[in-house]
């Protein structure tokens, strides 16, 4: 077998429902040179005996399979167990509950052919448990100062955005192999629970970026995701990653960014508000009130004017132990709980 343009690294987890969508999506790619490297963690269910019956039928499925779940904090040794294997020049993600269009690969890869791109990202659709669309990403529409933003052009230029919040979605991304390996390859700090965001901050200063503007996955939303399981532990743990990194940028690199580091804590701690305000809302749903009103009062110590006012009648609600019903178009707000 020849060595393969493309190297997908598929982390999964108990994704019997989800799994063969995800191969299936890859099988049906209109661009053929690919291998797909699939780490099982140990699942208990019945994922590791669907994935071998693809592996039995197609060559270029490789499987790793853990004794012993590994865990989120050591995802990144995962991801990189699997890149020490991958033969492509270029590295692709995507987990085991994510699919992707079948021109994705295609569209990519055509742009990376210009030496000073290391990667390659786009649009999300989010999905239902059952693959029906939700919604998308919010697509504002693009000026030519924010594609330049996205493009990483000159190198640093995305950090602008990307230090307030993770914009890439890792199922988009693809990733010029040598650039990663030579950063160390896929980074995880120990007190952070994922590998993209950081991987994302030390690429921004080692080339540009290709940025897409399609949808090139399907990212599904489902109770076992660990976006839904951890969303407060993950706001909490990216806005000290952002920090850090920042901190960590020599003189001449901050100097040139639009933002400082009152903005970037700032930035998060909305942000952090906001998710709990999330939970709050979350609880008052499940009659949860003690943990509603706990997490009313966490916002309103995050958050701005308008969150700590919207909060006030969470904390009312959470008190006299009813729901909110008649005000969910507010408390709908975009503003207020986005993700």
């Amino acid at each position: 077998m020849n060595k393969p343009l493309v190297s997908i690294i598929t982390p999964t987890y108990n994704h019997e429902k989800f799994i063969t969508q995800c191969i299936d999506s890859v099988l049906a790619q209109s661009f053929c040179d690919w291998e797909m490297i699939i780490i099982d963690d140990a699942s208990t269910d019945k994922t590791p005996y669907i994935i071998e019956k693809y592996v039995n039928s197609d060559m270029r499925i490789k499987f790793i399979r853990h004794k012993q779940n590994w865990g989120i904090h050591r995802l990144g040794k995962a991801y990189n167990q699997a890149l020490k294997l991958a033969q492509g020049d270029y590295i692709a993600i995507l987990e085991g509950d994510d699919f992707w269009p079948t021109y994705k690969l295609e569209r990519q890869l055509s742009g990376l052919t210009d030496s000073e791109k290391i990667l390659s990202w786009g649009r999300v659709f989010f999905v239902n448990t059952d693959g029906s669309l939700i919604r998308t990403e919010s697509q504002s529409k693009l000026n030519t100062k924010m594609i330049r933003f996205y493009r990483n052009d000159p190198p640093g230029l995305i950090l602008n955005y990307l230090l307030l919040q993770n914009i890439i979605p890792p199922i988009t991304a693809i990733i010029r192999k040598e650039t990663l390996i030579s950063i160390g390859g896929f980074q995880q700090p120990s007190y952070v629970l994922y590998v993209d965001y950081p991987t994302w901050l030390k690429l921004a200063l080692e080339g540009k970026f290709d940025f897409i503007d399609e949808t090139l996955g399907f990212w599904r939303r489902h109770e076992r995701q660990i976006t839904a399981k951890f969303k407060l532990e993950l706001e909490s743990r990216a806005r000290q990653l952002a920090i850090n990194f920042y901190n960590g940028l020599p003189c001449k690199i901050k100097n040139s960014l639009d933002i400082n580091e009152k903005k970037i804590v700032g930035h998060w701690n909305i942000r952090i508000a906001k998710a709990y305000f999330y939970i709050g809302r979350t609880n008052l749903v499940n009659k949860e009130w003690i943990q509603a009103k706990r997490n009313f009062l966490n916002a309103r110590s995050w958050g701005s004017y308008l969150m700590r006012s919207i909060c006030l009648l969470g904390l009312i609600a959470s008190m006299m132990k009813f729901n909110l019903e008649p005000l969910a178009s507010l408390f709908n707000k975009k503003t207020l709980i986005q993700k």
